[in-house]
């Protein structure tokens, strides 16, 4: 399991560790990639939504 996804991340950490990782793929890739953490980490995709509103802004 890639470490973006690890479980042991608290909620800041994955949001500053998705915007990075979306900041190196396409705008293509970046649905696919948020679509597969949602299905990997459910919890932790909920807890994003509330941490970081903005998270759909990383999308652009």
């Amino acid at each position: 399991m890639p470490a973006v996804f690890s479980k042991n991340r608290s909620s800041p950490k994955i949001g500053n560790t998705i915007k990075e990782l979306l900041n190196t793929l396409t705008s293509d890739e970046h649905c696919s990639v948020m679509l597969e953490f949602e299905d990997v980490c459910p919890d932790k995709f909920a807890q994003l939504l509330v941490d970081a509103l903005q998270w759909i802004e990383w999308m652009a």
